[in-house]
């Protein structure tokens, strides 16, 4: 349901613009190319001085426990053909879903989680493939591109610009992750417009588009059972 606060109804139905769909704020693919987070490595210094020597055995253990820790917080959950994509990356594309989920008893969050990063991870996979599908048929997306995208979802949702990243802002997106997010939504509309795609069977074309360029790579997902 719409915030009553907010002058955009939030909307998971695509924007039809000269055949291209145009994600809205809200939009299913806005968490499909976001900003990607690598986590942070986890660095053990040695301090030498006069008065404190630091032995080689404890800064091999620090050293050691440090690299654990990095690898339980970062981790392969899927691989796409020649991409691999780590947990830090789906939990970032997921973080404005991830949010709704605060208000939530626990055992309802974590079932909420859980669907959200599985989701998120399968968006990612497909994402990734329909780039190198893109590249392959030397397809690109634009800056000036866009730029039009975001000011046709203002214009479709009556705000300015300024406003649409505002809400945009407020659901956990930030500028970067937005326009990636239309960016991916554009470049998939250009692979779907070469195959002579009809508009109103978009959803179906692109779902069937996934499936073949799965088809063609080694696909894992580690977050789907």
């Amino acid at each position: 349901m719409p915030d009553a606060k907010s002058p955009v109804a939030p909307t998971t139905r695509p924007l039809l613009r000269s055949g291209l769909r145009v994600a809205s704020a809200f939009g299913v693919s806005a968490c499909a190319l976001v900003a990607r987070e690598i986590a942070r490595a986890v660095h053990v210094s040695k301090v030498v001085s006069r008065t404190l020597v630091v032995l080689p055995q404890l800064a091999l253990v620090l050293f050691f426990a440090g690299n654990a820790h990095a690898r339980n917080v970062d981790r392969v959950v899927a691989v796409a053909g020649e991409h691999v994509i780590l947990s830090s990356e789906v939990r970032a594309a997921a973080a404005p879903w991830l949010r709704n989920l605060a208000e939530k008893d626990p055992l309802a969050r974590a079932r909420g989680e859980t669907k959200i990063l599985r989701d998120t991870c399968e968006r990612m996979i497909d994402d990734a493939l329909v780039r190198d599908e893109a590249e392959r048929l030397h397809l690109s997306v634009a800056e000036g591109e866009v730029d039009h995208a975001v000011a046709s979802v203002a214009e479709s949702n009556k705000v300015s610009v300024e406003q649409l990243m505002k809400v945009a802002t407020d659901q956990g997106y930030d500028a970067e992750t937005y326009r990636a997010s239309l960016r991916a939504q554009l470049i998939v509309m250009k692979v779907l417009y070469l195959r002579h795609v009809d508009v109103k069977k978009i959803e179906d074309a692109e779902s069937a588009l996934h499936a073949e360029l799965r088809a063609k790579v080694y696909v894992e997902d580690r977050l789907t059972p």
